[in-house]
């Protein structure tokens, strides 16, 4: 069964947070409750400094949704710590787009990449724990070094690139998701969607392109030459087509002096 997770906007929605592509999103594993996001204000003055909202100054805000299996909301602000993730309460937790957005931008990749990793994220702690533990027990349950893995802490924010392009599950967590009883079928379908999460089609075609340089070049130049070749095929194939379908004409002799001669009666005498 599918979780349900409500999504919900909690302040100012970042331009170039594209909702739909969250909401198109196909998952075995989770749905978004409702299929809606919605929007809510972030009422109130921060109550940290450098103009953070601690946990206990977004629990009245950051409510859990009724009939969701929990609650996910995304701020544009900072959070505790500098967190780019904070768990509120049993069933909810914050995701801040706040310093993350840049990087991400930089490096060409979409805003919402991160909101997906994220959902993943907790789906896969709500599978393993039932709930949405502390934040002292979910640092355990990520690792501190850097391995384009859902779970890196990326304690340095710059980090976060590796694990919002095709992130995976590594071997570590794999393991201590069997531990925590999830399946072995729900590991290999959690592994293979997440891949999906990845920047768009053109990006993807540009970085191939700085990674292999001389290799792009032959291809451009090979594909030049097959859609020449090609080109003058479809123009010859077409020109015997309308010299094929052209009526004939018969051709009529020209009529000269000594032929008309020839052809005129000879003159009674």
């Amino acid at each position: 069964m599918k979780l349900k997770i409500a999504v919900r906007i909690l302040g100012h929605k970042a331009p170039d947070l594209d909702t739909s592509a969250l909401l198109a999103w196909r998952s075995e594993l989770w749905e978004i409750y409702e299929k809606k996001i919605d929007t809510f204000p972030l009422n109130g003055d921060c109550d940290l400094e450098h103009w953070g909202y601690s946990d206990e100054g977004l629990s009245e805000r950051a409510v859990a949704a009724s009939g969701a299996d929990f609650t996910i909301y995304i701020l544009n602000v900072p959070l505790e710590a500098n967190y780019y993730f904070r768990r509120i309460s049993r069933n909810v937790g914050c995701v801040s787009l706040f310093e993350v957005t840049e990087v991400l931008r930089s490096h060409n990749i979409p805003v919402e990449n991160l909101v997906l990793r994220m959902l993943y994220n907790s789906t896969m702690i709500r599978l393993r724990k039932g709930f949405l533990p502390p934040i002292s027990e979910l640092a355990t349950l990520a690792h501190h070094e850097t391995k384009g893995c859902i779970f890196d802490m990326t304690g340095i924010k710059t980090d976060i690139v590796f694990s919002s392009d095709r992130p995976i599950l590594c071997e570590s967590c794999r393991v201590g998701a069997g531990e925590d009883r999830v399946s072995k079928e729900t590991i290999e379908t959690f592994s293979k969607e997440i891949k999906r999460i990845k920047k768009r089609l053109y990006y993807r075609i540009t970085d191939w392109v700085k990674r292999q340089p001389i290799l792009a070049l032959a291809a451009s130049a090979f594909f030049a030459l097959v859609l020449g070749i090609l080109g003058s095929l479809i123009a010859s194939a077409i020109y015997d087509g309308i010299k094929k379908n052209e009526p004939n004409k018969a051709v009529e002799p020209m009529p000269t002096a000594v032929t008309d001669a020839a052809a005129q009666p000879p003159r009674q005498q």
